[in-house]
């Protein structure tokens, strides 16, 4: 299993440096290259309106059709606000958004403990 990270306020990048975009996931690697889970740390967005918000949807809706889970970190309460507003918190799950970054490693390391 394999977790990759990616800090707001910086484009979120694959391990290669590749941007990833809607059209980039849905043709990417990602399967292969052994990632089962992006965490993303939203501590420095402050605003996101509904373009982004629909953005992210797409990605975690792409993201899930390759057998990778998106998770959010410590988002804002305006941010979470839109999110909800867009359905978005659905798409990616309510127990896939979590409060703290630690929170968020420590069910990664569980889920892998019982896929081990």
């Amino acid at each position: 299993l394999g977790l990759r990270v990616a800090a707001s306020g910086c484009a979120l990048r694959r391990s290669d440096g590749e941007a990833v975009t809607v059209r980039s996931v849905r043709r990417s690697s990602w399967a292969l290259m052994a990632t089962t889970m992006v965490l993303i740390d939203m501590e420095g967005v402050n605003y996101l309106d509904l373009e982004g918000s629909d953005m992210l949807n797409e990605i975690a809706k792409n993201m899930k059709g390759v057998g990778v889970e998106i998770h959010l970190t410590r988002v804002k309460h305006d941010v979470m606000e839109m999110l909800m507003q867009n359905g978005v918190d659905r798409t990616i799950g309510r127990d896939h958004i979590h409060s703290k970054v630690f929170e968020a490693v420590e069910w990664f390391n569980h889920k892998a403990q019982i896929v081990a």
